[in-house]
C-alpha cells in the first residue's frame, strides 16, 4: 500500500489542456460586437455613405480582380518596409548615441523634440519640392514619421540601464565594442522593440498619406479613387487590408521581442 502511495506521489503531474487566453477571448468578443454593431448601423444607413461587413466582404473579390489591389498592395508594402527599416535603424542608432553620449544628447534633443512635435503631413509640400513625386518622397515622409518613436524609446532604454552596468562591464575588462554588443544592446531590446511597435502604424499613416496626396498611386491612390466614386463597399476593402497588415506586423514585432528578450516578461503589458 505504501509502495503504491509513493508511486503516486512520485508520478509527474498530468499536463492540463491549454486554455484559450483571456486576451484572445476578449479580443474576439470585442471584434464580434464591433462587426454586429457595424452591420446594424450600416443596414440603417444610405449605402452611398456607409457600408456593412457583408457588403465589404462581397466587394473584396471584384476589388482584387478589377482594382488590381494585390499588385498595388505589394508595391506599397515594398516601399513601406524600406522606409520602416530605415526609420528603425536610424532611430535606434541615434537613441544609442544620445543615450551614451551626453554632448550628443544636448545637441540633438532640441531638434528631435521640435521635429517630433511637427505634424508630418504639413511637410508634404516641402518633401515634394525636395524629393519629387516618386518613391523617395514617400520614404522620406515615412522616415520622418517613424524615426522618433525608435529614438525616444531606445534612449529611454539606455537611461534605464544606468551607468552601473557599463561600470560593471569595464571592471571585467570589456572594451567599447563588447560593452555595446554584450551589455547595452541586450538591455535596450524591450525598449527598442516598443519603439518599433509604435512606428509600425505611424509608418502606415505616412505612406497612405503620401500615396493619397503625392502620387495618387498604390493602395492610398485606390482608396482615393473609390472615395471619389462613392463606392463605399469597395472603399473599405483596401482600408481593412492595411489595418490587418498593421495588426499582423505589430504582433510579429511582439513575438520577436519575446524571442530576443525572454527575461523582460514583467515589463510587458
Amino acid at each position: 500500500m505504501s509502495e503504491a502511495r509513493s508511486a503516486v506521489e512520485l508520478a509527474p503531474p498530468a499536463r492540463r489542456a491549454p486554455r484559450v487566453g483571456p486576451r484572445l477571448g476578449w479580443g474576439l468578443t470585442g471584434l464580434v460586437l464591433f462587426l454586429v454593431t457595424w452591420q446594424v448601423v450600416g443596414m440603417r444607413t444610405n449605402p452611398v455613405f456607409f457600408s456593412t461587413p457583408t457588403g465589404v466582404a462581397a466587394s473584396a473579390g471584384p476589388v482584387f480582380e478589377k482594382g488590381h489591389l494585390l499588385s498595388l498592395y505589394l508595391n506599397t508594402m515594398k516601399i513601406y518596409l524600406v522606409g520602416l527599416a530605415l526609420a528603425t535603424f536610424l532611430g535606434v542608432s541615434l537613441g544609442i548615441l544620445t543615450g551614451l553620449n551626453r554632448r550628443a544628447r544636448y545637441l540633438l534633443d532640441p531638434l528631435a523634440v521640435a521635429a517630433y512635435s511637427t505634424p508630418s503631413l504639413v511637410l508634404i509640400p516641402v518633401f515634394i519640392l525636395w524629393f519629387g513625386t516618386g518613391d523617395p518622397a514617400k520614404i522620406a515622409l515615412m522616415l520622418f514619421t517613424g524615426i522618433f518613436p525608435n529614438l525616444v524609446n531606445t534612449q529611454l532604454g539606455v537611461d534605464q540601464m544606468g551607468p552601473q552596468m557599463s561600470e560593471l562591464g569595464r571592471s571585467f575588462g570589456a572594451n567599447r565594442r563588447e560593452l555595446l554588443t554584450q551589455i547595452v544592446l541586450p538591455a535596450i531590446v524591450p525598449y527598442s522593440m516598443a519603439g518599433v511597435r509604435l512606428a509600425v502604424p505611424r509608418a502606415f499613416v505616412a505612406i497612405l498619406a503620401a500615396e493619397m496626396l503625392i502620387t495618387a498611386g498604390g493602395v492610398g491612390g485606390l482608396i482615393v479613387q473609390y472615395g471619389d466614386q462613392f463606392q463605399t463597399s469597395f472603399y473599405f476593402v483596401p482600408v481593412i487590408l492595411i489595418v490587418l497588415t498593421s495588426y499582423v506586423l505589430t504582433e510579429l514585432v511582439k513575438l520577436l521581442e519575446r524571442r530576443l528578450s525572454p527575461w523582460a516578461k514583467d515589463r510587458r503589458a
